[in-house]
């Protein structure tokens, strides 16, 4: 099953890294992105709001741009200095890197609920840069 989960995860930084080829977001400018740039980039369907689907796609390009060498896992010395005081709390199983899993388990309810204000189950740009703002 392990060996299952890899190629999973595999795949899915693959998606990530063409869906970040495909937005045209740089590698090395990824935390020069505005609220507003990503917001649009999530927003895949064009409708202004983002859904929870189009919120994983943009926290597997996270993840994938986070790993800086490209091995699958982020560790501590790839993840900004305003967020390493987070890193314990993402890395579940203590072995001082974090696997896609850990990373969504961890950001996806996190950030999720952090950003949808209203509650509704879907993202505006307001709602994005408020969240931004703190």
């Amino acid at each position: 099953m392990n060996g299952l989960l890899n190629k999973v995860v595999a795949w899915l930084g693959a998606l990530a890294i063409g869906a970040a080829m495909l937005t045209g977001v740089p590698l090395a400018q990824a935390d020069e992105i505005t609220p507003q740039q990503a917001f649009e980039r999530a927003d895949i369907d064009l409708d202004g709001n983002v859904d929870i689907e189009e919120f994983r796609g943009r926290k597997i390009e996270v993840f994938v741009l986070l790993d800086e060498n490209g091995d699958g896992f982020i560790v501590l010395s790839e993840v900004p200095a305003e967020h390493q005081d987070k890193f314990p709390k993402v890395d579940k199983d203590k072995d001082e890197r974090v696997d896609l899993r850990e990373f969504l388990v961890y950001v996806m309810p996190a950030f999720w609920l952090e950003y949808d204000m209203n509650k509704d189950n879907v993202l505006t740009l307001d709602e994005v840069e408020a969240a931004a703002k703190k």
